[in-house]
């Protein structure tokens, strides 16, 4: 319908606004600031540095320089490394939490305290199960819960989400964590992104 479709045009131009917001003073100055850590990104050694400001180094170029995030389209940041000519993308805040957060419960996610997903200050960030993950996101409303969230997952606004943000095989985001997230099972979540079901929803 129009409402639903400027419902979803309204979330989009929101995150571009929120991202727009955030590189107005992104820092891209090699410059430390106070109390700024840089290490060695696991795997990139010599070429790329995380430090706890959420900013990215590189150094394949002759010259050091901070790489400038994507906005995926999660709502998430996304950076991109190179290694052998291969590229690839990684989520900003997760390069942070495994650069410099330990994680002896081997947790597969990452909670945002303030539950702003553009803030990736290491102090802001812990290693979650999916099970806390969700539990946080109902404390700051950011999802529903319980039987109204059931309904939720089922309406075209919700289903559209799922197909957005869905990623095959993601910790985070795939149909095992996005079912959990939704309190849903998880063939409906691969009927909603295999388009087996809802199929008048695009």
């Amino acid at each position: 319908t129009e409402k639903e479709k400027a419902y979803q045009k309204a979330l989009y131009e929101d995150a571009k606004k929120a991202y727009a917001a955030l590189m107005m003073f992104y820092p891209l100055t090699l410059e430390d600031f106070p109390g700024e850590i840089w290490e060695w990104i696991r795997g990139y050694e010599g070429d790329y540095q995380e430090s706890t400001f959420g900013r990215t180094k590189s150094f394949k170029r002759n010259t050091p320089r901070i790489l400038v995030p994507t906005l995926h389209s999660s709502g998430y940041l996304h950076i991109g490394l190179n290694k052998n000519g291969k590229g690839k993308n990684f989520y900003a805040h997760r390069l942070v939490a495994e650069t410099f957060i330990p994680n002896p419960e081997n947790k597969p996610e990452i909670n945002h305290e303030d539950g702003c997903k553009l803030n990736n200050f290491v102090g802001n960030l812990t290693w979650v199960t999916d099970k806390e993950n969700n539990l946080h996101a109902q404390k700051m409303g950011l999802i529903k819960s319980g039987e109204d969230n059931y309904q939720a997952a089922f309406i075209a606004e919700q289903i559209r989400e799922i197909r957005r943000i869905y990623i095959k095989g993601d910790r985070e985001f795939g149909q095992a964590a996005l079912a959990r997230k939704f309190g849903v099972s998880r063939t409906a979540i691969q009927h909603i992104v295999n388009g087996k079901r809802y199929k008048n929803i695009e």
